[in-house]
């Protein structure tokens, strides 16, 4: 599962993407708008709300809230402006209906923080009105191997970023990652 902040794409790239995928046959559609944006997120497009310890507590503060009550959390990282998780959700619990709620429990408490209002101080109105993008990727897991390769790629989804001057060589390197236990110093 992939999320991401409302303004970590540009509108110039979200229409490059678009015109892409337009060009590729139907099968290959879904594969091709997830593969850019990946590679837009990356970038580090937008404010990277969520490089800030306190943002980023409150959205792994609500993935644990549900955890072992909604799904089962195997694996996570937060980068700065999108997220990642590996989870199995239990029967009666729709994926959509998990998203919403980690959103809808975030947003009103990272949009009353400072850090936000400092952040998006100078931002157009019309991009203050929301945290999260609208949208979601997700992907069904369907054997071990599978499994296997997107907990390798969750866990190293942070090293290459460079962040405070430091450019993180190892998952663990990034606090705010199941690869890593400084996490939990924000408890």
């Amino acid at each position: 599962m992939t999320y991401r902040l409302w303004d970590s794409i540009p509108q110039s790239e979200v229409r490059r993407i678009e015109k892409i995928a337009s060009t590729v046959k139907w099968d290959m559609k879904d594969y091709t708008l997830r593969r850019l944006t990946e590679e837009c997120l990356h970038h580090g497009y937008g404010c990277g709300l969520l490089k800030y310890p306190e943002i980023a507590k409150i959205v792994l503060q609500t993935w644990l809230k549900f955890d072992g009550k909604a799904y089962d959390l195997y694996e996570w990282v937060i980068m700065p402006n999108h997220v990642h998780l590996l989870f199995r959700p239990y029967p009666g619990y729709s994926l959509p209906d998990i998203v919403k709620t980690w959103k809808s429990n975030t947003s009103p408490i990272i949009r009353q923080s400072e850090i936000y209002r400092q952040v998006i101080k100078d931002y157009p109105d019309d991009l203050k009105q929301s945290v999260w993008n609208i949208d979601f990727f997700d992907r069904a897991i369907r054997s071990k191997a599978h499994f296997s390769n997107m907990t390798k790629y969750i866990y190293n989804n942070p090293v290459g970023l460079t962040w405070n001057g430091r450019t993180v060589e190892k998952p663990e390197d990034w606090a705010f990652s199941s690869a890593s236990d400084m996490w939990k110093e924000y408890f």
